[in-house]
């Protein structure tokens, strides 16, 4: 059995939501994520940077590290930049994989920009990535995961257009796979 986490990091409570018993986000995500003896958490929208620190939405660099330190040395991590200025305020996707699952590699492509947000009438797009990994998973064998977040509030075509595109590349990766390692 390979049990799988799909978790949107960006909207949730701040890391010391009040009336949690001196328990924060991650500390509640963590506790889960073992208990459940979860193999594997797909993350997208992993926030970062001192601007998300000063809101209080996490108090390292980015949250899919402060929920790795959560796990302890039993997950690995990778992450994937997608949108913003490190250090100042990002957002990406990131994988963590319990041991003895092996993430061999990972990769991702950008997929087209989208308007979803407006300030002071102004359009901005914003970019979004899709991440694929090649896991080797004890007792189970080789795994190939895609870890996407596709934008929500733009316009349909433009959402279209990045699906199309996150498609285009599950192809090449898959063809790439069978290409070096055989049948995944």
């Amino acid at each position: 059995m390979f049990k799988l986490l799909t978790l949107n990091l960006l909207f949730s409570e701040p890391s010391t939501s009040p009336g949690s018993g001196g328990e924060g986000r991650f500390d509640s995500i963590a506790k889960f994520i073992q208990e459940e003896n979860i193999d594997c958490v797909l993350c997208q929208e992993v926030v970062g940077g001192k601007l998300a620190q000063e809101l209080g939405l996490i108090e390292m660099l980015n949250s899919s590290l402060e929920l790795k330190s959560k796990l302890g040395d039993d997950y690995k991590l990778r992450y994937r930049l997608a949108n913003g200025i490190p250090f100042v305020l990002s957002v990406g996707n990131a994988i963590l994989c319990k041991r003895p699952v092996k993430i061999r590699w990972t990769v991702a492509r950008t997929l087209p920009f989208a308007y979803e947000i407006t300030f002071h009438g102004i359009d901005i797009k914003l970019r979004r990535r899709i991440m694929g990994c090649l896991l080797d998973v004890p007792d189970f064998g080789r795994l190939l995961l895609f870890n996407v977040h596709f934008c929500s509030a733009c316009p349909t075509d433009q959402r279209q257009a990045q699906i199309n595109k996150a498609l285009k590349f599950i192809k090449t990766v898959k063809w790439f796979v069978r290409l070096f390692y055989g049948h995944v």
